[in-house]
């Protein structure tokens, strides 16, 4: 295992293709916002370590089916005080995953598996028809938006901020189910590369669910990226629904990262 400048590991991940999209995005922050970050490489992969107060942020992306369990394992003993770790398991061979499991578990506790679906414009299934009443939001929409029952999420913000953020400043996009004058559902997601569309939240008022009005949204969102010539990113499905959601319009599972904390 090597130590590697930190744009060289950006420059693979980005050459790797639509596999590797959030670890490169992900990366490609670290670098930007100058986080204390450290990069290593081998055959069979590329590791980079975000060194932060409190936790060193291990993420793990393998680059074939294979791993070398025991250099990860080294080199994570080695650099890190208080490990949590993010690995791909999703090309991994059923053999190595087996061994990976049992060896991070020998000192960390497994937490959680993180889903991620795309969407390739160049897939075989079109976007269904999309109801005209799915719009991307405009400034004007704003008492529209905040008009909307849903109850607050722990860590997501307030729909006025939200609205601020992604439409008044346009950091991001917000397509809108309209029932007459009234906002019913929303589909929020960002740009994360120059040719990459992330779903940032979905949501549907409980007296509207089970319409196809998420479904709609989600199609809406695809048709978007389609039309503007980007991928459609489905990271961190959350629940049954959300992941539900993406199989049924033609997204496809594209990574499943494992996250190991210390015991």
């Amino acid at each position: 295992m090597k130590r590697i400048e930190n744009n060289e590991a950006l420059k693979i991940l980005l050459r790797g293709g639509p596999k590797f999209i959030i670890d490169a995005d992900s990366l490609n922050y670290l670098i930007k916002e100058e986080e204390p970050l450290e990069c290593y490489e081998d055959s069979e992969c590329i590791i980079f370590i975000n060194m932060t107060k409190d936790t060193d942020y291990v993420t793990v992306v393998p680059m074939s089916n294979a791993l070398h369990t025991e250099t990860l394992v080294d080199l994570i003993n080695e650099k890190c005080t208080n490990p949590s770790v993010l690995i791909d398991i999703q090309n991994l061979s059923e053999e190595h995953s087996a061994d990976l499991d049992c060896a991070l578990g020998a000192f960390l506790k497994y937490q959680q598996t993180l889903e991620d679906y795309i969407y390739l414009s160049e897939s075989e299934q079109s976007p269904e028809y999309i109801c005209d009443n799915i719009q991307i939001l405009e400034p004007a929409d704003k008492e529209l938006f905040e008009a909307i029952t849903a109850k607050p999420e722990k860590d997501r913000p307030p729909l006025h901020i939200l609205f601020d953020i992604f439409v008044t400043k346009k950091q991001g996009y917000i397509l809108g189910a309209f029932d007459n004058e009234k906002i019913i559902g929303y589909l929020s997601f960002t740009q994360i590369l120059p040719d990459v569309f992330d779903l940032d939240y979905i949501y549907v008022e409980p007296e509207k669910r089970k319409l196809r009005i998420g479904k709609n949204l989600a199609e809406a969102y695809k048709k978007y990226a389609r039309d503007n010539n980007h991928i459609a990113y489905w990271s961190n499905a959350k629940n049954a629904a959300s992941k539900n959601t993406a199989l049924s319009c033609g997204f496809h599972l594209i990574r499943q990262a494992k996250k190991y904390i210390k015991v």
